[in-house]
């Protein structure tokens, strides 16, 4: 059953997962109706927008792809505010690792996956920060 109201009505392509077989074949089948738009205008497929080809899948094809509408597995960081999170640190002596909660959704869920992207950056590196999962840089360390 769908929720009536969805926090993240979008599909973002950054990170898809599913069994290895059957994304081979999501994958093959996105290529190929692409390739009448790309391949047969001169325009080469690595220059496509992977978010416009996936939606246009999804469209087509609602049963084979499921989007995280409510990002119980994958949090986008966009134009998210911090009040959203909570972080718990890592105890010492191996106990429990460094948590991150979300209630972007309206109840609070643990997130497996984060995504800095867009606006994000700066959230992304203060929760990595928070989390003790970085010396110290910064998000934007990694890409100088």
């Amino acid at each position: 059953e769908r929720p009536i109201s969805v926090a993240f009505p979008f599909l973002n392509s950054g990170t898809i997962m599913g069994r290895a077989g059957d994304m081979k074949e999501v994958l093959e089948e996105v290529l190929q109706d692409a390739a009448p738009y790309y391949e047969g205008r001169g325009m080469h497929i690595r220059d496509a927008a992977d978010q416009r080809l996936m939606t246009r899948y999804w469209l087509a094809h609602p049963e084979r792809l499921q989007v995280d509408m409510m990002g119980e597995l994958f949090q986008t960081l966009h134009g998210i505010h911090r009040d959203a999170f909570r972080t718990t640190p890592p105890q010492a002596g191996g106990g429990a690792p460094a948590r991150l909660y979300s209630d972007c959704a309206g109840a609070e869920v643990a997130v497996p996956l984060l995504h800095g992207n867009g606006e994000g950056f700066e959230l992304f590196s203060e929760l990595v920060q928070e989390l003790g999962m970085s010396g110290g840089e910064r998000y934007e360390d990694y890409w100088a």
